[in-house]
């Protein structure tokens, strides 16, 4: 009653109509943990919404509630009320002590346990079952009450599952400074984000949101890509970029294919191989950011195609091939997306026919295209070369991030700075040599096994 008077909820009650009302007993309310009952009373929002989570706006005798039907309260969102025996349940708990009390306008079913909405909870409060080592470290490290109550802010909550016993085993002040960064200063929901916003922690570190879809819906969402995702499908390679994995994408717009007409289009439609050459040029494996990049520095990507792409950043824009990115870092589920004004060509592939040099040179005017007569493209068996990097990522080791696969003991990743050339290294067979060295005036058969050095470019 106190609670339904500070609320002015009261006046509700005292009205004409039907309605339901699941008031807790005063022994309900003392369960409540220490404070809480405090903090509602003494703000007005928290205890309207608190109170009205009581109340329905329907008259629902016991006899007439089925099992698991769920009614609208005044608060707004749901409750659900069901049967256990001669007892009814509320949110699946038996709590209901009496029940159809009749009144004038309504009827009372007497419950004891106090119903919270999350509109009258702190968000501290919000945490639920999987995420307790969270909510109860955020309060051992005094980091709850640094969360004013008339602030608004949103809880980056990791599961429980996600504290490993070294990360409980910290150093306090530092597993303190890493909590901080997962309460966020303002109050937003998931439909307010978007991709590329910026939001302050408590501890002061920005975070970048990244709206994550698949490489394909971010194309289909766009129309200027659609001439690109045309011949994807036309290719067999739709379905490529809707796999799960670790993939960068560079997708030219359809100004990239300004002067194709119908008729070359077809053309390149019926060479499916030399299409699928050509699309898959722009599709690596692993997942390339173009901000992660270092400035200035060029970037050697194995492309699925099997040529090389070169990447660097130059005053906060991404070059590819020299060319420049219009939009980069589309974070999608399985990749990222950079969008470009032109088609990508391996300038080391010559063509075989002059019907397809004809076609190439409308869409390609930054590199001249080789030709050599009738030079047969390598087949793409999609099939296979799925298999082959899915398996590839199945064997790499986890803990070192992986650029591009190594065939032959041939490095594909380069860092060149400065005229020095850095390589990713992995292991090749181990060299076994056996020779006598005399030691101490007698010979000693002594065998070396030696092995190609691994040198590893973090980041």
């Amino acid at each position: 009653k106190a609670a339904a008077i500070t609320s002015d909820v009261l006046d509700i009650l005292g009205r004409p109509g039907h309605y339901t009302l699941f008031a807790p007993t005063n022994e309900a309310f003392e369960r409540l943990p220490r404070g809480v009952l405090e903090r509602i009373m003494g703000d007005k929002v928290a205890s309207e919404a608190l109170v009205k989570f009581h109340i329905l706006n329907t008259l629902q005798c016991s006899e007439a509630i089925t099992g698991g039907a769920v009614y609208e309260t005044l608060e707004g969102n749901t409750v659900e009320v069901g049967c256990d025996g001669e007892s009814l349940t509320v949110n699946g708990v038996k709590m209901v002590k009496r029940k159809d009390i009749v009144t004038s306008n309504g009827v009372i079913h007497l419950i004891d346990e106090v119903l919270i909405p999350d509109s009258a909870k702190q968000v501290i409060e919000l945490g639920g079952a999987q995420q307790t080592t969270f909510t109860d470290l955020v309060a051992q490290l005094g980091l709850a009450s640094s969360l004013r109550p008339e602030g608004q802010y949103t809880l980056l909550a990791p599961l429980n599952g996600a504290f490993s016993d070294d990360t409980l085993r910290m150093d306090q002040r530092l597993l303190k400074t890493i909590l901080q960064n997962h309460i966020i200063k303002v109050k937003v929901g998931l439909n307010e984000l978007y991709n590329g916003q910026e939001l302050e922690t408590i501890g002061g570190k920005l975070l970048r949101v990244f709206v994550y879809r698949t490489v394909k819906c971010i194309c289909v969402l766009s129309f200027v890509h659609s001439v690109f995702l045309s011949l994807v499908k036309a290719a067999d390679l739709d379905d490529v970029l809707s796999r799960p994995g670790e993939w960068t994408l560079f997708v030219p717009t359809n100004d990239a294919f300004r002067g194709l007409t119908d008729d070359d289009k077809a053309v390149l439609i019926r060479d499916k191989n030399a299409l699928r050459n050509i699309l898959l040029y722009h599709l690596t494996q692993g997942v390339f950011i173009g901000s992660g990049f270092e400035p200035g520095v060029t970037n050697i990507l194995k492309t699925i195609q099997g040529g090389k792409l070169y990447l660097k950043t130059v005053n906060d824009t991404l070059l590819v091939n020299e060319l420049k990115s219009r939009e980069s870092d589309l974070m999608a589920t399985n990749g990222v997306i950079h969008v470009i004004d032109k088609l990508l060509y391996p300038a080391d592939l010559p063509v075989g026919n002059d019907q397809l040099l004809t076609i190439l040179k409308k869409l390609i005017k930054y590199i001249q295209i080789k030709f050599v007569r009738d030079t047969l493209w390598n087949a793409v068996d999609i099939f296979m070369t799925i298999c082959n990097l899915l398996f590839f990522s199945y064997v790499t080791d986890p803990s070192i991030t992986q650029i591009t696969k190594l065939i032959e003991g041939e490095p594909e990743f380069k860092i060149v700075r400065e005229g020095e050339t850095i390589t990713k290294v992995i292991h090749g067979e181990p060299i076994i040599k056996t020779y006598t060295k005399i030691i101490d005036g007698r010979p000693v058969e002594v065998t070396e096994k030696k092995v190609t050095e691994e040198r590893i470019i973090q980041g």
